[in-house]
């Protein structure tokens, strides 16, 4: 999802193993807190993920607090879209100030059979089940390989069952990189000669791995693991050769167009960023080979080129239209997280010794430029990661302790959405910007 925090205009490929072994995910330990325990020994006696519970109770909270509109200022887009020979978007029906337009969807691949990237959020208003069978119909696909999704988040697994429905397939298969530990089931890759009874289990996946690679008919994919933003985010490379304009790399919500990305930690997001920077920098360099090979004519003259677009390397997000140059944004991005932390330290600095709290900091820095929804749900989780990152930097001391009672924190919180902000959501933690008395 995005924060609308501000607007900013070794790829090893492996063969996809397809021997997976169905695991059974064991149930942790009680909690020490009645309540706790109460609430899980529920919930495995109805037979119902804790993880999944939680998740599917957050995304009701996220969707009932956030306007179905997109934000001002961002263009609309089309609900299906070509965006080159072997690449159509489709819109997941999803608009807020959260996920922009919506939740871009791909179908990937020029022949009869291709690949989707993500699956929409799955509620029936956003009818995107319809969309797909239309795109599939105007395209002339018949049907899918698999669905390949980016990260756990709602807004992009949750409708793995709608495109089996509008697929008429129960038993299509969706790849994603299992977290075990929060309950997801890895299952074996089917082969096309097995036994077609049955269908697929909800949170069941076929485990995606670094370097996976994905193949149909005029598209090759290759995972990259890009943790951060959520620590199951996986990035698709999709090769290609100069009349596909180059390779082009499908950024899920790593990137996007309109708005920056939240994260859930903030040095793992880094470093996908600094992957995914070198490369956009090696398909632009092939791109670029590729292009002076074919600078020459046959009869050995050069042609001119002086009128000529110089073509980069693209970037397809989940959110906003197409990124025409992905590694200058890639740049953007890295310059603008070590911009926004000078800016929080400069913003501290004013609050003294007295220090600000987590919820003071966030609405001093994002609460001219974002809505309360997003200020909560997105902004608060950036400031927070910063200021860890800062305090283990030594720029940033913690004067306090966070209150450990969830009722006093949740109410607090509660009380901020009643009042737009004006009330609430701060804790007994303070943080106190470090003064150098060093002089350069």
């Amino acid at each position: 999802m995005a924060s609308r925090d501000e607007e900013i205009s070794p790829l090893a490929p492996q063969s996809h193993s397809s021997g997976f072994i169905r695991e059974e995910v064991k149930e942790e330990d009680a909690s020490s807190s009645p309540s706790k325990s109460s609430m899980k020994s529920t919930l495995i006696h109805l037979g119902v993920n804790r993880y999944f519970f939680f998740e599917t109770v957050a995304n009701a909270f996220i969707t009932l607090f956030t306007s179905s509109k997109q934000p001002r200022g961002v263009p609309t887009l089309p609900r299906i879209s070509k965006l080159s020979k072997n690449v159509v978007r489709i819109l997941g029906g999803n608009p807020s100030p959260l996920t922009l337009q919506g939740t871009n969807t791909y179908l990937v691949g020029s022949g009869e059979i291709r690949w989707l990237i993500d699956a929409g959020d799955g509620r029936k208003r956003c009818q995107y089940g319809n969309a797909l069978r239309l795109a599939m119909r105007e395209h002339k696909v018949k049907r899918l390989h698999g669905i390949l999704l980016t990260h756990w988040h709602p807004d992009h697994a949750f409708g793995v069952d709608v495109v089996r429905k509008a697929c008429g397939d129960a038993r299509l298969q969706a790849f994603k990189m299992v977290r075990k530990e929060k309950g997801e089931m890895a299952v074996a890759r089917r082969t096309e000669e097995e036994d077609g009874q049955g269908k697929e289990k909800r949170r069941h996946y076929v485990d995606i791995r670094d370097g996976d690679v994905f193949k149909c008919v005029g598209a090759t994919l290759v995972a990259m693991h890009t943790p951060g933003h959520a620590e199951d985010h996986v990035c698709f490379r999709l090769l290609g050769d100069e009349e596909d304009g180059g390779d082009a790399v499908f950024a899920g919500d790593c990137l996007m167009n309109g708005s920056t990305a939240e994260f859930e930690d903030l040095s793992a997001y880094s470093m996908s960023l600094g992957r995914l920077l070198e490369a956009f920098a090696r398909s632009n360099e092939k791109l670029s080979s590729m292009k002076s090979n074919n600078k020459s004519g046959s009869n050995g003259e050069r042609e001119d080129t002086t009128t000529t677009t110089i073509q980069r390397a693209r970037c397809y997000p989940s959110h906003g239209d197409v990124i025409s140059d992905g590694e200058r944004l890639t740049q953007a991005y890295l310059k603008h997280r070590i911009s926004r932390e000078k800016q929080f330290l400069r913003e501290l600095t004013k609050f003294g010794q007295r220090g600000a709290t987590l919820w003071e900091l966030t609405r001093r820095v994002y609460g001219d430029i974002v809505g309360i929804v997003v200020l909560l749900m997105s902004c608060l989780k950036i400031t927070k990661q910063h200021l860890g990152k800062m305090s283990k930097d030594g720029t940033v001391s913690v004067k306090r302790k966070e209150s450990g009672n969830v009722f006093t924190t949740a109410l607090s919180y509660l009380l901020a959405i009643a009042s737009f902000g004006f009330f609430g959501a701060s804790t007994k933690t303070r943080y106190v910007a470090v003064i150098s008395n060093k002089h350069d």
